[in-house]
């Protein structure tokens, strides 16, 4: 991927990867709950999870539109600040209690980690999404 892409493919492929990352951790969480019998606290619901999708990768597409430019670092350094910022997000699902200040629940910690696992890799495919789309 020697390409630079503009800023209209890396905004368009950030939505995609969004789009696509909302609807598998949706379906996760709904498959979570049918798999396992944990009642999904109302704390995390259906917006909370779509926003926690999209936002992280509309910021990846402004990030990876700049440093692009920066050539084959810039893509290194983009991945790696990638891989380096998603396992750091994982902290939160082991250590913090849940944002109204109760305890974590056993559980929540299978019902989230994938999903910081599934955002990683669609922050990680943003430019290979870039790349199919047309200038």
């Amino acid at each position: 991927m020697n390409t630079t892409y503009t800023f209209k493919q890396t905004s368009l492929a950030s939505l995609i990867a969004g789009a696509g990352t909302a609807v598998i951790c949706l379906t996760w969480r709904t498959a979570h709950e049918a798999i396992t019998g944990f009642s999904v606290p109302q704390i995390v619901h259906t917006t909370g999870i779509t926003m926690s999708s999209f936002i992280p990768l509309i910021v990846a597409g402004i990030i990876y539109f700049f440093v692009q430019k920066l050539g084959a670092k810039g893509r290194v350094g983009y991945s790696i600040g990638t891989v380096v910022l998603g396992l750091l997000s994982l902290w939160g699902t082991f250590n913090q209690p849940m944002p109204d200040g109760s305890a974590t629940p056993a559980a929540f910690t299978m019902l989230t980690l994938p999903m910081h696992f599934v955002s990683m890799a669609g922050a990680l495919l943003l430019p290979r999404i870039a790349a199919r789309l047309n200038p």
